[in-house]
């Protein structure tokens, strides 16, 4: 699922890191202008008295009664279907250069 994601953002022109766990780039994390993290990765961070970054951060989840308590921008239920997660990251970060743009630099 992560390689899909890092495609699908990719292709909009986002910039993006990927971690094999949720503790594996914190202090990466902590420099990003977004977060995307699911809901089993967000349970690892708690469980390990971490916090997230400052940024917004959208999680993605099976069951969102379970993770609403700690989305700070937003949450997309999985199976993840249509632009949802896009959309959320578009209203995350406002500001961007275009795909044309960004590929020419």
């Amino acid at each position: 699922m992560r390689l899909s994601l890092r495609f699908a953002l990719e292709v909009e022109g986002y910039i993006v890191g990927l971690a094999e766990s949720a503790l594996g780039r914190m202090a990466e994390a902590s420099q990003a202008d977004c977060v995307v993290i699911d809901d089993t990765a967000l349970k690892e961070v708690k469980a390990a008295g971490r916090t997230l970054p400052s940024c917004p951060v959208i999680v993605l989840a099976e069951r969102a009664e379970e993770t609403a308590w700690f989305c700070s921008h937003g949450l997309v239920e999985k199976p993840l279907l249509g632009q949802a997660l896009i959309d959320l990251v578009e209203r995350a970060l406002p500001m961007r250069l275009p795909v044309a743009a960004s590929a020419a630099t």
